[in-house]
């Protein structure tokens, strides 16, 4: 159970995180940020993508982790929050947007990891 906790823990920071570097570059732009927002390589529109994504995909992952139990439990919340994390760093170690294969990694990942925490609580609460 400990590594579900810690896993969230590390699902909290990454979208927290991620939230405060958008702020950041608001705040740095200022006035252009309207301008910068439509342009879909700028540095702000893959911020508030990574942001956006990792809100979409952090909480159902962190519930999943906190309701399944056992060694495969923390292995695919391993797997899910190591995911997560090149899923942003795939958004923002590029300076194009578009497919890279950090983004794919994390992607799949993200995919493969919540699929397989959500077919775990359904087989541990399956009745017999």
């Amino acid at each position: 159970m400990m590594i579900s906790y810690l896993c969230t823990a590390f699902l909290g920071i990454l979208v927290f995180g991620l939230g405060f570097n958008v702020s950041l570059h608001r705040i740095r732009l200022r006035e252009k940020s309207h301008q910068e927002l439509k342009n879909p390589h700028s540095s702000i529109s893959r911020a508030r993508i990574a942001h956006s994504n990792a809100c979409q995909y952090c909480a159902m992952l962190a519930v999943l982790m906190l309701l399944t139990q056992g060694p495969l439990s923390g292995i695919f919340g391993i797997t899910a929050v190591v995911s997560r994390y090149l899923h942003a760093l795939g958004f923002l170690g590029f300076s194009k947007a578009g497919p890279n294969p950090i983004l794919f990694a994390g992607a799949s990942g993200t995919y493969v990891s919540g699929l397989a925490l959500s077919l775990l609580l359904l087989y541990q609460h399956m009745p017999v």
